[in-house]
């Protein structure tokens, strides 16, 4: 049997869905967080774990006017990433670029199993009763490669653990 919460007057239906527990929005914010903690760690521990390998090995800097740049605007490309397998739950349009537009439209990706690469921020998108500004890297079913879908359209434990499970591209 749920217990009823009584809420004083003058509280705001907003407070009270607060005392109620967390919103979506601010649940989905801190799992973002805990990703990016998640990964920091992991990265930390890979940079331990390099300089435990190498020793007593120096390695020298490279010279800034010798360093590569690398554009944090391009995805990786899709063969250097692994596949996370997620479920859609409609057919929806891919898109060149992470956004809704018409003249970004690549092709279709359909309902089901699909697999992704990567997620980046792009255009906030409202679909399916939820909105998001993430965007998943795939190859669609009608032959497009690395093309985006936003998230929005995910089942339930895609939209839960998506950007758990991706690299950020």
């Amino acid at each position: 049997m749920q217990s009823i919460k009584q809420i004083p007057s003058g509280t705001t239906a907003a407070v009270a869905r607060g005392a109620a527990g967390p919103t979506p929005e601010r649940h989905r914010r801190g799992r973002h967080l805990r990703a990016r903690s998640l990964r920091s760690g992991f990265l930390a521990l890979v940079a331990a774990t390099a300089v435990l390998a190498g020793g007593s090995q120096a390695v020298a800097a490279q010279p800034l006017s010798q360093a590569k740049t690398v554009s944090s605007h391009a995805p990786a490309p899709a063969t250097a990433l692994a596949r996370v397998y997620l479920t859609t739950v409609i057919d929806q349009w891919t898109h060149y670029t992470p956004d809704s537009r018409t003249s970004s439209h690549a092709g279709t990706l359909y309902r089901g199993l699909s697999y992704f690469y990567c997620y980046t921020a792009g255009e906030l998108y409202s679909n399916n009763g939820r909105t998001s500004g993430w965007w998943l890297l795939t190859d669609d079913d009608t032959g497009h490669r690395n093309v985006w879908v936003n998230e929005v359209n995910l089942d339930d434990y895609g939209w839960e653990h998506d950007i758990e499970l991706l690299p950020r591209c």
